[in-house]
């Protein structure tokens, strides 16, 4: 398995045909679960911005859909997140309703 240097000089790794070069990081084996949700996460945001990035909507459907993802993806940690991400929901919201 690719492994990082500690406390030294990263070490990056060739990364097939593009060129592109990676530097692995190194996840200990009690944060495992959390480092795989966190890519599965990851790798559905990309894909659902990809999905969204040539839509051809109305206010009103980029309104409940851009209101989905961000129900989807933004987790609020607190009250007070969650005072703002609701007041986020309700801008997009206002912007379909604009019609």
């Amino acid at each position: 398995m690719m492994k990082g240097q500690r406390g030294g000089n990263p070490e990056f790794f060739a990364g097939g045909a593009t060129g592109s070069s990676y530097l692995p990081g190194e996840v200990a084996q009690d944060e495992l679960e959390t480092a795989a949700r966190f890519m599965r996460t990851t790798r559905a945001l990309i894909a659902d911005a990809i999905l969204i990035r040539d839509a051809r909507l109305t206010p009103r459907e980029w309104s409940l859909m851009l209101g989905e993802f961000v129900s989807a993806y933004i987790r609020p940690e607190g009250a007070i997140d969650e005072q703002v991400r609701d007041r986020f929901l309700e801008a997009i919201e206002a912007i379909g309703d604009s019609n």
